[in-house]
């Protein structure tokens, strides 16, 4: 769904005013295809653009994804992939807004800090 659809439903060949004005909003929610329910709370929160899922802010290069961070997201561990994406289950839903990450030298605790931290201010 791309963006200009989203504002300007006047030339949908379903539309149907009085339709739409007797029935509840949500009822109208409930038609929505999810997402065009993401593009609703987009535009509630005040966003212009769909921010990215969490795969592809590591993987792509415009995001971190380029060889200076995560290389296509080959150096982040399959673990913290995992992890990721169950705080990030969608690109508005944070499922854990305060993480605590411990563990040995060595497991790669700093990828999904700076991935969380960046992913913050896109």
């Amino acid at each position: 769904m791309n963006e200009r659809n989203f504002i300007d439903h006047s030339n949908s060949r379903d539309f149907n005013a009085r339709e739409i004005e007797n029935a509840s909003l949500e009822a109208q929610y409930s038609k929505l295809t999810e997402e065009e329910r993401t593009w609703v709370a987009l535009k509630a929160l005040g966003y212009s653009r769909k921010p990215p899922e969490i795969e592809e802010f590591y993987t792509d290069d415009f995001y971190l994804g380029n060889e200076f961070f995560f290389n296509g997201g080959s150096s982040v561990f399959n673990y913290w992939k995992k992890v990721l994406n169950e705080i990030y289950p969608s690109c508005i839903l944070t499922a854990k807004p305060y993480q605590i990450l411990s563990g040995a030298i060595g497991l790669n605790k700093p990828s999904p800090i700076i991935i969380t931290l960046k992913a913050g201010n896109s």
